[in-house]
């Protein structure tokens, strides 16, 4: 590799927080070398930043080539230092003595490069100038091609900063995706200061609660059990997903997910119905847990709360049948009620149940969801 500093990796690590190598060229650097080439009275002026193996040009002016290799480059040697490197001779300077930019084509005589440091210090490359013949330049020269430097080290410290932004930005959208529907986010980002609340004409919820889990509270150290329900509810994530439902929360041990929300869609029953079937076969085949699960179908209000920890949560009735056809079911069984049952129609296999009390409602007719047919 030739000439390196004692701190080169770190230095190259730093190069790639800037994410600028191979990018495309801009015409803010373009500016700087060619104002640096007319200040210098030099034909080829360039922003060189020295990578592993290479020396890679984010702008040019004068030269045609995009890179050279790094063992062979004079800003390998400019960038040992902080100060500006300045060789007026190359065939007089025997650290250039056979160097094929010197000896072959383009026959490099003089060079002149102002480090770009970051503000940790590590040196990313140079603004150099290049000429055919040897040379000085001028005590003006000279300062201008360092404040142009600076210049360019500048724009590239914007550059990280905004990367850095959009990588933020970019994890605050997944962490919000993680707790509030897509849609929802979107029209979050669009409109700040917006209430969302929406009036859902026709939405389906499902509820699922693991039975006997008090129990094994009492019975399982506590990275058991954090680990046990953890392990369940991934799972009902994932059909959740796959079947096209919002999961809106879990309290305790129970689950609440809704089809349906937060827009309208075709066919939410039968995807809360399949959703229902699913978990209640997984928490047997992979967890050994049996669940009770309700499901109900109607209006509702949906919307977000708080400021600081923001929830999206459906309100409503149906809600709340839906809260009782699964606290007042059994164990291993799918209770629905009788508008589920209607909205099924014969794609399902449905049993009745004699009547059952529920809170706030009186009797009422359910069924029990046994599968598809």
């Amino acid at each position: 590799m030739g000439f390196v500093s004692a701190d080169e990796k770190r230095r190259l690590a730093a190069l790639g927080q800037y994410q600028i190598l191979d990018t495309p060229p801009e015409p803010v650097f373009d500016d700087i070398t060619r104002l640096a080439a007319w200040t210098c009275q030099a034909p080829v002026a360039l922003v060189s930043l020295v990578a592993s193996t290479r020396l890679w040009f984010k702008s040019r002016c004068g030269l045609e080539v995009e890179e050279t290799p790094r063992d062979a480059s004079f800003c390998a040697h400019a960038i040992l230092g902080r100060e500006l490197f300045v060789v007026p001779d190359t065939h007089e300077d025997p650290r250039f003595a056979g160097n094929p930019l010197v000896e072959e084509p383009p026959h490099v005589r003089f060079y002149a490069g102002a480090p770009l440091c970051t503000p940790e210090g590590y040196a990313l490359g140079t603004l150099c100038v290049i000429d055919y013949r040897p040379r000085t330049l001028t005590s003006t020269q000279e300062r201008s091609l360092v404040i142009l430097s600076h210049q360019v080290s500048r724009e590239l410290e914007l550059r990280r900063s905004l990367h850095l932004l959009d990588r933020e930005r970019e994890r605050s959208d997944r962490l919000l995706r993680n707790i509030l529907p897509a849609a929802i986010v979107s029209r979050l980002k669009s409109m700040p200061d917006a209430v969302i609340a929406d009036s859902i004409p026709s939405a389906t919820v499902v509820f699922a609660d693991i039975v006997g889990f008090t129990r094994l509270v009492g019975e399982l150290p506590p990275h058991e059990v954090v680990a046990l329900l953890d392990g369940v509810f991934r799972r009902f994530d994932e059909l959740a997903t796959q079947h096209g439902l919002e999961k809106i929360k879990t309290i305790g041990d129970a689950y609440m997910a809704v089809a349906g929300v937060p827009e309208a869609r075709p066919g939410h029953v039968e995807a809360a119905a399949d959703l229902a079937l699913d978990m209640l076969a997984t928490s047997v085949l992979e967890h050994r847990l049996q669940l009770r699960v309700g499901l109900h179908t109607g209006p509702v209000v949906a919307g977000v709360i708080g400021a600081h920890k923001l929830s999206y949560d459906v309100w409503g009735d149906t809600v709340n049948v839906a809260s009782r056809m699964e606290s007042q079911g059994e164990p291993g069984c799918i209770q629905v009620s009788r508008a589920v049952h209607d909205a099924l129609g014969d794609r399902f296999v449905l049993e009745e149940r004699e009547p059952v009390a529920i809170k706030g409602k009186g009797a009422m007719t359910t069924y029990f969801l046994r599968g598809r047919r």
